[in-house]
């Protein structure tokens, strides 16, 4: 497989509130549903600092399509077509 997607997710507590607001069993969501959908080659997830207080985390970054979600839930990630392929 190729890698198609990487995800920024920030896991932070000390300059952002992602961390209060659920983006480790966010991020362990995310793990799971790729897995799942066999896409662990074709997304790269990477922990990040964003340093973005003012957004209710946790936040998600999706390149190469440059999207940004703010005060994603776990089960947000599990939302969408099953059948989807990267």
């Amino acid at each position: 497989g190729r890698l198609r997607y990487h995800l920024f997710v920030c896991t932070d507590g000390k300059d952002c509130r992602c961390d209060a607001n659920g983006s480790g069993e966010l991020l362990a969501a995310l793990r799971a549903e790729l897995g799942k959908r066999r896409l662990l080659a074709a997304v790269k997830i990477t922990i990040m600092q964003c340093r973005q207080p003012q957004l209710a985390g946790p936040l998600l970054v999706v390149h190469p399509d440059g999207l940004w979600y703010a005060g994603l839930t776990a089960g947000q990630c599990l939302v969408g077509d099953q059948s989807t392929s990267v």
